[in-house]
């Protein structure tokens, strides 16, 4: 599926500046000093043919992409060795499908109220239209103002992103 993409990198004027959009797209961008504070940018070491440069920013202005030449011109207005330059392409990306459930673990304090250090006590976690997924979780008291919440994920699936 055609999908708009962008990523963003400090390009070095003097050296090869690598641009990742994605583990299996990206490119390096070689400098080549035209005149006085002119610069043509190479597109080189393209991993992926699969996209398509549609624009190119440098200091909120646009950079005229030569698609022929695989090359951009800019002015260095910038003191030091390198700027920041945003680029957009349009890449055909192959989607995963996920399913995506939201739940709010609420444990009431009344049962933590009693817990001494190092008590626990445990239940599960049951998820409204997926009962097939169901957590153990602890509840331990590991000092006397701190309580850890330890959910054990046997289905591998992710909590908060991770999913170990």
């Amino acid at each position: 599926m055609k999908t708009n993409i962008v990523a963003s990198a400090y390009l070095s004027y003097s050296s090869k500046t690598k641009v990742k959009f994605h583990e299996n797209i990206q490119f390096s961008v070689a400098p080549k000093f035209k005149k006085h504070d002119e610069f043509v940018f190479y597109i080189k070491d393209i991993k992926s043919n699969n996209f398509e440069i549609t624009r190119i920013v440098n200091q909120g202005l646009d950079s005229h992409f030569d698609k022929a030449n695989n090359c951009f011109e800019n002015r260095h207005r910038n003191v030091g060795d390198t700027d920041w330059f945003t680029f957009y392409i349009s890449a055909d990306v192959e989607f995963k499908k996920v399913s995506s459930i939201t739940y709010d673990l609420k444990i009431p304090a009344a049962r933590m109220k009693y817990l001494e250090v190092y008590e626990y006590f445990e239940d599960f976690i049951v998820l409204p239209g997926h009962e097939n997924l169901t957590f153990k979780y602890y509840v331990k008291k590991v000092s006397v103002d701190f309580v850890e919440v330890f959910v054990e994920n046997g289905h591998n699936v992710k909590i908060e992103g991770k999913s170990k």
